[in-house]
């Protein structure tokens, strides 16, 4: 709560004495990139469009050295959607994934919808605020006969592992044109991964040829891991496998049976 109330008084002041926002609190894309205020230098698109129903990839640069929070909000109504690697919202669609060595804080908006589009701040608390506006414009989503073109497929198969162990999920995915990775959700049973959980998750990726492997490393499985498991990514065929982890004292109890039936076998010879 205490850094909830600090990162509003951060961005509130600054926001209602500089702007002009309609009783909606719509925004147009010029007014809203001119919030912006940095003394570093900026990679980052300012304006995403993306299709409705796909997801949205929000980034925002931090410099190399520098370990200040990071908080994205919405302008819309001044909603704190993350701070750091905590959500601050009940929608579920909402995830901060910050990318190689933190340096890229990604907010990703699964499905994103129309009323999703708008002006939306990275802040970062250095002295003075680093302000970061992204503008996302959702478009309307894409008839059947343009989903046809480039059709979405879905894979899916078991995975059975045992518990305490590691589970490693793979994504590849075929780039003929560049070799830029490309943002990527780990989903289970369609629910954003939390992969700021660095004891238990860790993503990557590498690069052979024109293939890029995704990588999913899941430590100490349980029973709680059960799960459709599923990479997603912007007009990307969806991959998924089912997963199920066995138990150790059933495992060991098979082996236990089958070890005592060839034994008595072996005797009763």
């Amino acid at each position: 709560m205490t850094l909830r109330f600090h990162l509003c008084y951060f961005l509130l002041p600054i926001f209602t004495r500089n702007l002009f926002i309609d009783a909606n609190g719509n925004m147009t894309r010029e007014e809203c990139l001119a919030i912006e205020r940095t003394n570093s230098f900026r990679t980052s698109s300012k304006v995403v469009s993306v299709h409705e129903g796909n997801p949205a990839y929000l980034h925002c640069s931090i410099p190399h050295s520098s370990d200040s929070l990071v908080a994205w909000t919405r302008l819309t109504d001044d909603a704190l959607l993350t701070a750091g690697g905590n959500s601050f919202t009940t929608d579920a669609r909402f995830q901060v994934s910050p990318k190689r060595d933190a340096r890229d804080w990604v907010l990703i908006i699964r499905r994103v919808q129309l009323s999703d589009s708008g002006c939306y701040i990275c802040e970062i608390n250095t002295e003075p605020s680093t302000l970061f506006p992204v503008y996302l414009d959702v478009l309307p989503a894409l008839v059947e006969e343009e989903k046809a073109a480039s059709p979405q497929k879905q894979k899916s198969r078991l995975n059975s592992q045992l518990e305490g162990g590691t589970l490693l999920l793979n994504c590849t995915v075929e780039m003929p044109e560049q070799l830029t990775p490309i943002d990527i959700i780990w989903t289970k049973d369609s629910q954003a991964i939390e992969l700021n959980d660095r004891t238990k998750y860790k993503s990557d990726y590498k690069i052979v040829g024109n293939t890029i492997i995704y990588t999913l490393r899941i430590a100490s499985v349980s029973s709680q891991d059960d799960g459709q498991y599923a990479c997603e990514g912007k007009n990307l065929p969806r991959s998924a496998q089912m997963v199920h982890v066995n138990a150790n004292s059933s495992i060991k109890n098979t082996l236990n049976a089958f070890l005592f039936l060839f034994i008595w076998l072996l005797n009763s010879r």
